[in-house]
């Protein structure tokens, strides 16, 4: 009988942790849209201004203009996961121009014969 009632114990446990977890995951999904406009024009706003540093160091990537366009675009349509999906890619390339820039430009000083 002590077993039978731990058994039981231990499912209703189980049901509640899975409830539980589900409520937390649905009470995510509707206050995702929110979260992720604002994960979004976080991201943006990094993405633009390391373009910006990019373009100041002649070292900007091709890649980033479309992939901010389409950040932009996946943001009118109010696809703010994509859109920060491509933000934050435009955000890495730029990083990776400007990192580039700044190895081109140590490297150039090491070559320098003293």
């Amino acid at each position: 009988m002590n077993n039978i009632y731990a058994q039981l114990t231990k499912n209703r446990l189980i049901a509640m942790l899975f409830i539980a977890a589900s409520l937390v995951l649905c009470g995510n999904a509707f206050a995702g849209n929110a979260n992720t406009k604002s994960a979004y024009n976080q991201t943006l706003a990094l993405a633009l201004k390391a373009d910006e540093k990019a373009k100041s160091l002649e070292a900007q990537w091709t890649t980033v203009p479309p992939l901010l366009k389409k950040a932009k675009d996946a943001a009118n349509k109010k696809d703010y996961v994509r859109a920060n999906k491509y933000a934050a890619e435009a955000l890495k390339h730029a990083e990776l121009g400007i990192e580039q820039a700044e190895q081109q430009a140590q490297r150039w000083v090491n070559s320098v014969p003293r």
